[in-house]
C-alpha cells in the first residue's frame, strides 16, 4: 500500500454534506485501490459523518502525511485544530465553518506544492457563497502550478 500515492481530499463544509460524501466513499473500500487518502478539516465533524452514515471505519486525527492512507479500517483526517467542534453547525451555514473550509483548501495547496502529498481534491461541498460570507482568501493553483490568491470578501 505504500507505494500509492496519498491523495489529499477536503471535507468541505462541516455543516454541510461534504464529510458524509468523504466517509461513504472512503467506505467502499475502492479508493484506497487507487491510492493512500487524506482528508483534510475536522475529526470531530468527520467522526459525526461516521456515526450519522452507519459505516463501519474508525477515524484518526493526524498531524503529518506520513503513514496516512495506509489502514483501510480507518479514516484519517489532517487536522491542526482550527475548528472549534462547538462552531459546527450542521445543516446550518456559518462564517466560522466557512472560513475553516478555505483553511483546508489552502493546507491542500500547500501540502501538494511541498510535495508531501501526491494530488488533492477539494469537495464540491465547499460552497462558493460560503466561502464568501467567510471574507476568506482562497488559493486556486493553475495547471502550470502557478498560484493566484483571490480575496473574497461578503456583500453588504
Amino acid at each position: 500500500m505504500s507505494d500509492k500515492p496519498v491523495i489529499a481530499a477536503t471535507i468541505g463544509d462541516p455543516c454541510g454534506i461534504g464529510p458524509e460524501v468523504c466517509v461513504k466513499a472512503l467506505a467502499t473500500g475502492e479508493v484506497h485501490e487507487l491510492c493512500r487518502p487524506l482528508l483534510i478539516g475536522s475529526t470531530e465533524a468527520v467522526e459525526d459523518a461516521v456515526r450519522f452514515t452507519g459505516v463501519n471505519l474508525g477515524v484518526r486525527r493526524v498531524t503529518e502525511v506520513n503513514g496516512a492512507g495506509s489502514d483501510l479500517s480507518v479514516i484519517d483526517v489532517y487536522d491542526t485544530g482550527e475548528l472549534d467542534p462547538a462552531d459546527i453547525t450542521p445543516a446550518q451555514a456559518n462564517a466560522t465553518c466557512g472560513k475553516a473550509s478555505v483553511t483546508w483548501l489552502n493546507q491542500a495547496h500547500e501540502k501538494t506544492e511541498r510535495g508531501l502529498v501526491n494530488g488533492t481534491s477539494a469537495s464540491k461541498a465547499s460552497s462558493r457563497p460560503r466561502i464568501e460570507r467567510s471574507g476568506s482568501v482562497i488559493v486556486f493553483t493553475s495547471a502550470a502550478g502557478r498560484a493566484r490568491r483571490a480575496s473574497r470578501r461578503p456583500s453588504g
